[in-house]
Parts: C-alpha cells; structure tokens; sequence
C-alpha cells in the first residue's frame, strides 16, 4: 500500500491518527476517512496490499496495529501511531514486542517521544493545520510501515531530520536472536542525510531503535540507537567487492542517464560488532539512493528497478520540496 494522505485546516489529532490507522490496516475508500481529511487530494493505492491489522483503537488520538513476523507468522509486531497537539503538533511511532488490546498493558517499548532535543526532533514528523493544511505521505507492506510528513515547503520532520520507517531485519547474522524465534527483529529507524558523501557525521547518520535491547545487548531495559547503512564507511558503497554488482538494485528515469545505484539498508553496530548483523533490504524489499544522485526524482514518484519491480520514492531525509539533491528511501509497496 502507498498513500498520500492530506489534512485540512480543520483536523484534529485525532483525525490524523484515526485516518493514518485506517489506511495502515486495509481502509482503500476515501470518503470513509474523517472530516479532517482532505478527500480531493488524498490518493490511496492499494495494488499491494498494506499488510497490517487492526489492535486497539480505542484511544482517540493513539491506535496500535500489528502485523506478522517473517520468520514466525503467531508472532506480531506492534506499531502505535500517535498524533498529538492542536495547530502545530506530531505525528510517530512506538514499537512494542507485545501490546495487550483489554488492559493497554506493553512489553518492551521502544521510542520515547519524551527525550527532548535532538532526540525528540528525530522520531517525530510534525503536522501544521494552521498552515492550511498538509500531508503524510506513507507505504507499507507486512513487513514494514514508512512515513514522511510533508509541509506544503519541505519534508520530513524538524531540526534537519527525514521520514520514520519500522521495519523488519533478516536474523541469519544477529548474535542472540538466530536460534530464538521469540526474539523480535523489527525496528524504528530515523533517517536522515545518510549516505550524503563528506557529511557522514552522527548527526546525519540513519538512527534505529529496537523494542527489546535486553535480549540484542544484555544492557538492561534502555533502547539503543543503531546505525543503518551499507557498512563500515560511506564509501563502502563503491566497494566493489560488496556493492555494486551485477545483482544490485539499480533504477533510471526522470532524465537520469544512467541506472543509478539503489544502496541495501543494513543494521550494523561497529562498536560491538564488526560484520553486518541485519538486512532490511532482504526482508522488506527497501533501499535508498546516495546523495546526489537524484536529482529529479520526486517524492512518491516510482521508478521500475532492474530487476522488474516498481518501487516508490520516499524523502530520507527534510529538504525543500524543490531541492535538486536529496537522499530517497526506496520501498516496494
């Protein structure tokens, strides 16, 4: 599923998150949304189905969606999606390893939307009815959910960070969770100017929390951030030896003269361990394009791939809605 789904001047929170839950978990009709949606531009493509399910809805301005894990389909990941504020306000996810739909009751949060600062920046997209209105653009499939906030001038969320994405990563590799189906191996990850040769500082590295550290670290109960990405430095992507190759995933299009690279989106953790322990790419069929080598390429526009298969674009990170170069997450949905 892809949608752009936009608000007007007269939206609640609890429209936004009412309408975003909708369209998550199967809703496709338009008119069905609330009154703070905007019917005459909210688009709605489900040719791929979205993939999660409704669990709990009963809080007005919080709703709490599943879908099934790759590797154990009686095992659920839980997504909360909160929309809070009345002119200006945000819109994130929480992830949780288990949510009880009678008593609200969790196991293994992860995503505070309360760490302030850069922190509470990069998990939220913010939504802004005083401006007129505007949108959230989003995607999905049952392996994971992506959005990215859109304010008429820019994308993404405040203070220079992109969309949010919770997504699923491959266990073959991930000390502590090969041999234990219970263990979850979804995420949150924040993105941001990643992949942007010469600005590979942490500021602008892609950020991933994990809903339940004690089994990945053994550190207690505190979420960790981890880094996404290709590997071990940002121009581990011309590595040839790894990436690019013939079976890499390349698009072209909108004046682009050539295929252009679509980087693998990988959990790593350098400092704990040295190979790549997780692929979301395998398991959620998502990519993203390395700065400045997208140039034309709009957000929700889709390119067909080399290997047949049509992905859309999603920002990666905030920019002007004008901007000639910019860091996309590609997403088969």
């Amino acid at each position: 599923m892809k949608a752009q789904y936009y608000y007007n001047s007269s939206a609640l929170d609890r429209d936004i998150a009412s309408d975003l839950y909708e369209i998550f978990t199967g809703e496709t009709v338009v008119s069905s949304l609330s009154s703070g949606c905007d019917k005459g531009s909210t688009v709605i493509d489900a040719t791929i189905p979205s993939g999660w399910t409704k669990h709990d809805g009963t809080s007005n301005y919080q709703k709490v969606m599943k879908a099934p894990h790759a590797h154990k389909s009686d095992k659920y990941k839980y997504c909360r999606i909160t929309a809070t504020g009345y002119n200006i306000g945000d819109i994130y996810f929480q992830i949780y390893d288990y949510w009880d739909n009678t008593d609200q009751s969790f196991e293994y949060q992860a995503q505070n939307p309360q760490f302030g600062g850069a922190d509470y920046n990069r998990w939220h997209q913010e939504f802004n009815r005083s401006a007129g209105g505007g949108g959230v653009f989003i995607g999905s499939t049952e392996r994971f959910a992506i959005m990215v906030g859109y304010q008429g001038t820019y994308y993404g969320s405040p203070a220079g960070f992109g969309g949010l994405m919770v997504a699923e990563f491959d266990r073959e590799y991930y000390p502590g969770i090969r041999y234990n189906e219970d263990a979850p191996s979804f995420c949150i990850v924040s993105f941001s100017q990643a992949f942007r040769q010469g600005a590979y500082q942490s500021a602008f590295i892609p950020y991933i929390q994990t809903p339940h550290p004690r089994i990945l670290y053994d550190s207690g109960t505190t979420s960790h951030f981890f880094m996404a990405g290709q590997g071990f430095s940002r121009n581990d992507w011309r590595n040839t030896n790894t990436y690019p190759d013939q079976d890499d995933l390349t698009y072209s299009g909108d004046g682009l003269t050539s295929y252009e690279p679509a980087m693998p989106l990988y959990l790593a953790r350098m400092a704990r361990y040295a190979p790549r322990i997780g692929s979301f790419s395998k398991i959620c069929d998502v990519y993203a394009s390395v700065y400045y080598t997208t140039a034309g390429v709009e957000t929700f526009s889709t390119k067909t791939a080399n290997n047949g298969k049509t992905y859309t674009a999603f920002q990666g990170w905030r920019q002007s809605s004008t901007g000639t170069n910019r860091m996309m997450v590609w997403a088969r949905c």
